[in-house]
């Protein structure tokens, strides 16, 4: 079978197609795929992930949350995610999914109640009857929702 050979035609339709994948914000690509999967919305995630790690891959918290999810091993062991994969950031998005996910599930789709518990965790969040009264935990939901609203 001979070579395939790009001939000037292919060449024009790559000099068409590359501007528009050159374009692709290719972080929120794998975020919103990571959200549909979960079945949240990724308008929500995405802005978990900004405020979060502003979607870098490489973040780490002093806390031990990693990743553009900013998970915990904890919340992925909770997801059944081996926290040895935390570092992956497909993995890692689909983690912080579907952990965003359970916390909806558990505070009855309440997102400030979910963004609280991914935050500071679900048993502060039960303790203290909705969004415990930690100046962390509060700035962190209300930055989710600010980034939300300006997302939409």
């Amino acid at each position: 079978m001979p070579e395939k050979r790009f001939g000037e035609d292919d060449e024009a339709l790559v000099r068409a197609i590359l501007p528009l994948i050159e374009g692709l914000d290719h972080r929120r690509l794998a975020s919103d795929e990571a959200a549909s999967r979960a079945g949240i919305d990724p308008e929500l995630f995405n802005a978990l992930v900004q405020v979060e790690s502003g979607g870098n891959p490489k973040a780490k918290s002093s806390a031990g949350a990693v990743g553009p999810a900013q998970l915990m091993p904890s919340a992925a062991r909770a997801v059944g995610m081996d926290p040895a994969h935390l570092t992956n950031p497909g993995k890692n998005l689909n983690a912080g999914a579907l952990y965003l996910a359970l916390m909806l599930k558990q505070f009855k789709q309440n997102v400030s109640h979910a963004l609280a518990a991914y935050n500071a965790g679900p048993t502060a969040v039960r303790r203290h009857g909705g969004v415990p009264p930690f100046k962390e935990t509060q700035n962190h939901v209300d930055r989710v929702l600010a980034e939300l609203a300006r997302g939409q």
